[in-house]
């Protein structure tokens, strides 16, 4: 960079430098709020982990018309040996269906299997000895022979069975096994009629909703040590990033803090981190996938505000040699304050539009992610500008000291 005359270090002086850190108590004030609201949220509300990080099962159905989650969550409630959550939004791809979710810990499982039955025609005679000696007609599943007539005399071939999925290959695969097995009665697929097995908890919702259309379940059983290790990895995942931002901090502005630097700068991330569990917790969102996300979109949001302004700051200690630490960081975030404010109201009100959006248009689901992500955004400004350069300037401050005292002694 090119040595700066007076005037042109004059040129970029703001015309007032706010006094940042002069706030030393009101940034120590609201991050002791802050840390207090989660503690409060987790004392009162609980940490409601998904199954993805305690493990469970988890069933969706898709239904049409209008459905209350209390009723549901009383339908079933007695089915289950554990707390039930349930949820409802719009189901994905079919904007005529809405989505109900289950969610439960017990181990409590259901049958959510099809009853397929697969019509052939056929020709000639089938006998009762020829039924009994087909032998297996699909690997590993129980099946049953029924034989019937149309209306018009075409004669009816059904195979029944039960099973959790049926891919097209497999029917493919069933209509050639039939037809070896009764080469000589020409058998052709006709259709197929598949019914949702009408297990304990479809049952119910079924009959408690009769007219809502009740769909087919989709089923997620997730482990408790497939969840364990899913929740240490998400940990591990956020904990080697703030290790890394550190490593990378201390190299990048070794002239100017370093180490210390680095320390302060993730002690404001982890202030933004809190503001969004809390925000999850307090609101009663489930700390799931969607958080993580969110947690790792802060980090990196929040240190990129934090080294434009730590780069302000090194660039600022050629051009105010004789200012102490506290004066140019008071220059140097008053420099970024208006820009840090405009990129952030443009990233906040983007997530804000989302938010309403996806809560008018019915996909709650998506708000466990945009809701808290507005609110680490707004503490990332806030963070990257007051809580970590202030920090950084009370550190080295007290560093002085402790060497000025050794000194003179």
């Amino acid at each position: 960079m090119t040595k700066k005359t007076k005037k042109e270090v004059a040129a970029i002086m703001p015309a007032k430098v706010y006094n940042f850190c002069g706030k030393k108590k009101m940034i120590l004030g609201i991050v002791i709020a802050v840390t207090a609201a989660l503690i409060v949220g987790i004392i009162v509300r609980g940490v409601n982990l998904s199954i993805d990080f305690k493990g469970g099962s988890e069933i969706s159905y898709s239904y049409t018309g209008d459905i209350e989650a209390n009723d549901v969550k009383d339908a079933v409630d007695d089915l289950i040996d554990s707390n039930v959550t349930v949820k409802l939004g719009k189901a994905i791809g079919d904007d005529d269906k809405n989505q109900i979710i289950i969610a439960y810990t017990s181990s409590e499982t259901f049958d959510v299997s099809t009853d397929y039955r697969y019509n052939y025609s056929y020709t000639g005679e089938i006998s009762a000895d020829a039924l009994q000696n087909s032998g297996e007609l699909i690997s590993g599943t129980p099946t049953d022979i029924e034989l019937s007539e149309t209306d018009d005399g075409t004669q009816i071939l059904t195979v029944v069975f039960t099973k959790e999925t049926f891919s097209d290959s497999e029917a493919e695969m069933l209509t050639e096994t039939l037809n070896e097995k009764f080469s000589g009665n020409a058998v052709a697929f006709v259709d197929s009629v598949n019914k949702v097995h009408p297990n304990a908890l479809t049952e119910r919702l079924m009959n408690k909703f009769p007219d809502n259309n009740i769909d087919s379940p989709n089923v997620n059983n997730v482990s408790s040590n497939t969840a364990r290790e899913a929740l240490i990895k998400c940990l591990v995942a956020v904990i080697f990033a703030a290790i890394v931002i550190i490593i990378y901090i201390a190299i990048r502005f070794r002239k100017i803090g370093g180490w210390s630097a680095g320390l302060c700068s993730v002690f404001a991330l982890c202030h933004d981190l809190i503001v969004a569990v809390a925000v999850s917790i307090l609101i009663g969102f489930e700390f799931d996938k969607n958080t993580v996300a969110v947690l790792l979109t802060i980090l990196g949001y929040s240190i990129n505000n934090t080294i434009v302004i730590y780069d302000r700051i090194r660039e600022n200690r050629s051009l105010f040699p004789k200012a102490t630490l506290s004066e140019r960081i008071n220059i140097s975030c008053t420099q970024s304050l208006t820009r840090s404010i405009r990129t952030s109201i443009t990233t906040i009100s983007t997530m804000l539009i989302i938010s309403i959006v996806v809560f008018v248009t019915g996909y709650h689901s998506l708000l466990s992610f945009s809701v808290p992500l507005m609110f680490g955004l707004i503490s990332g400004t806030y963070s990257s500008i007051f809580v970590a350069p202030v920090t950084w300037s009370w550190m080295k401050n007290k560093e002085k000291a402790k060497k000025a005292a050794a000194k003179e002694k």
